[in-house]
């Protein structure tokens, strides 16, 4: 059966894809989801900090670390 929809699908230009992601793949979306979570996370704490912050020296390294960090 799979053999005969596979083929089918190539006749009609048609992507089979399978039912389920492979565990490995799977592990590396989820470990890139995280790390750009906690990216996000950081880059809110900090520009919550940079708001509230009143010396105009901490303000200019604070944007100098946001640009270091690519979030600018």
């Amino acid at each position: 059966m799979t053999d005969e929809l596979s083929a089918t699908a190539k006749q009609h230009g048609v992507l089979y894809m399978p039912k389920r992601i492979n565990k490995k793949v799977s592990k590396m979306q989820n470990e890139d989801a995280l790390a750009k979570f906690k990216d996000e996370q950081d880059k809110n704490e900090h520009f919550a900090r940079y708001q509230k912050e009143q010396d105009p020296d901490k303000r200019k390294k604070m944007l100098s670390e946001a640009l270091a960090e690519g979030w600018l």
